[in-house]
């Protein structure tokens, strides 16, 4: 929930993370380890 506020807060437009992460964000999201 901390870490979904923060990105939201930051209006991030792209978010790098590992498939594992379960996270609701409107950024896109991009995969590190689908790559």
């Amino acid at each position: 929930e901390r870490q979904t506020f923060m990105i939201e807060d930051s209006q991030a437009r792209v978010l790098l993370t590992h498939s594992q992460m379960s996270l609701t964000t409107a950024a896109q999201r991009v995969d590190l380890d689908g790559l």
